[in-house]
């Protein structure tokens, strides 16, 4: 019996997971964009409300149990492995169950309550979430498997998991839709899926851990949720200060204009789950680095896959800063053109965040500094965007999340440093981002002159600014070794589906 997980490399479980990001974003990235045609802004609005309150609910329910099952299970014997595993299970089981239960109370409370306009609308998208109690029941414990399969060496089957829960979950909002059928019965197809899907977990364990007899953890399941607790109550506040702004969006403005401003706080697919996929499939190599009292390396290996990252990341981001009305006409139509800002705002936190920061801390097993870092991201976020809601209306919210971004990056370099006594400069690969940066924003310039110069439909407008950000970045980026060969030939992997 082998003392511990033999895993592929990082950068191959890197690969892997990303690849499977990628179908599984694309999945789910489509169904807003087939829902505004389906749905006016009003049931767009609702719809968006009461998804956004499962959100919330569900996330206040999994008390970061997922990542102490990456801190756990790392180094440790495979016995052990698999009575840390049933035991999250159980647990994420019961926050599940619970989950279940305060969205039931939320819709009753939200019945008795029931205003008119758009205190009614708003009335009816709280109202709904009882028809979603089912859904947690099966979906939050399944959230631990990501985290379970990764740390067991299994990129594949983490990656094939997201594919299977993007597709399955957007086919059972969309097929209801598709045929006209109320609200009422998509939230409850939903609930159907979700708990199909949490079959995933019984069946998934029983195949990991088939021919390793039952044993003790050497770890309490209170252990896990001690260590997850923290990261729980973090997990709600970095919650509340991605949320903030659509909560004042629902609390402020009409409910149509939630609508609007979900469509302009679409994320990108796959720019935005690269940073958090790549630096998730090398936390178990970071956790054994910081066990091993080498954090200098361990940071070295975070900040140098945050540059391979930023060379996709920042270019592609850029080009959607430039096209955002056009994005917005063709994925959202015409009656989105108000949110072309707003997705500008969150595309430039898009060109910032080449990283995952919060799982750095997570690995050097100071769970505590994530607190503490999302308390004061949330103070910030809720200092700028709360009067800018005010004063500027749709764009406010997203405008202050945006400018909040920036001192939340420090924030959290300065608790890294903190945590591994390096300096908080040799944290973050600042030289090149910034350089990468600067070679994209330079690349940008004819793009911006064409679309200000020239009077297109959406699509050409849209491929010929692509065009220029993105070859520019390339030629400029090679000339100047910015890009180099190594980086080309890793391209040309992934173009093949090669990746290593």
């Amino acid at each position: 019996m082998t003392t511990a997980v033999s895993t592929p490399s990082p950068a191959s479980q890197a690969g892997v997971l990303v690849l499977g990001k990628i179908l599984a974003t694309l999945s789910e990235a489509l169904v807003p964009l087939i829902v505004v045609r389906l749905l006016g802004k009003t049931d767009v609005g609702v719809l968006s409300g009461t998804l956004l309150t499962y959100t919330t609910v569900t996330l206040i329910c999994t008390s970061g149990l997922p990542e102490a099952v990456t801190f756990y299970l790392s180094g440790r014997e495979a016995v052990e492995r698999k009575a840390i595993a049933k035991a999250a299970a159980r647990t994420m089981f019961l926050a599940g169950a619970a989950a279940a239960i305060v969205l039931a109370l939320v819709g009753l409370a939200a019945h008795l309550f029931t205003g008119a306009g758009d205190a009614g609308a708003v009335s009816t998208a709280l109202g709904n979430t009882w028809l979603l109690a089912l859904y947690p029941l099966g979906e939050v414990p399944a959230r631990m498997l990501p985290n379970l399969l990764v740390a067991e060496g299994r990129a594949q089957w983490a990656a094939r998991l997201g594919v299977l829960k993007a597709l399955g979950g957007s086919l059972a909002a969309l097929i209801p839709l598709a045929l006209q059928a109320p609200l009422w019965i998509v939230l409850l197809c939903i609930s159907g899926f979700g708990l199909c899907y949490g079959l995933s977990v019984p069946i998934l364990l029983r195949l990991l851990y088939r021919d390793v007899p039952d044993g003790d953890a050497g770890v309490s399941t209170l252990q896990l949720i001690r260590f997850g607790l923290p990261l729980g109550v973090t997990d709600i506040v970095a919650l509340l200060n991605n949320q903030l702004d659509r909560y004042l969006i629902l609390l402020l403005l009409p409910i149509t204009a939630l609508a609007e401003y979900q469509s302009g706080a679409w994320q990108i697919p796959v720019l935005t789950t690269i940073p958090y996929t790549v630096t998730a499939a090398f936390a178990p190599q970071m956790v054994a680095l910081f066990r091993e009292q080498r954090p200098r390396d361990a940071i070295a290996l975070w900040s140098s896959s945050a540059l391979k990252v930023a060379l996709v990341v920042v270019p592609f981001a850029m080009v959607f800063m430039v096209a955002a009305e056009e994005t917005m006409e063709l994925l959202f139509t015409r009656a989105y053109l108000d949110a072309a800002n707003v997705f500008r705002c969150y595309t430039s936190m898009t060109i910032g965040r080449i990283a995952a920061f919060g799982t750095v801390l997570v690995a050097m097993g100071r769970p505590g500094l994530i607190f503490r870092a999302a308390l004061l991201s949330l103070l910030f976020n809720f200092l700028l965007s709360t009067p800018l809601a005010f004063a500027l209306g749709l764009i406010g919210p997203a405008l202050g999340t945006a400018l909040a971004f920036i001192p939340c990056i420090f924030i959290y370099c300065s608790y890294i440093a903190r945590g591994t006594d390096l300096r908080t400069s040799e944290v973050f690969p600042v030289r090149g981002y910034f350089r990468i940066l600067a070679l994209a924003l330079v690349a940008s310039v004819p793009a911006w002159l064409f679309k200000f110069s020239t009077r297109l439909p959406a699509l050409p407008s849209l491929l010929l600014e692509a065009a220029l950000v993105l070859g520019g970045f390339c030629a400029l980026g090679s000339v100047l070794g910015i890009i180099s060969r190594e980086d080309w030939r890793f391209a040309g992997n992934w173009l093949r589906m090669r990746v290593r």
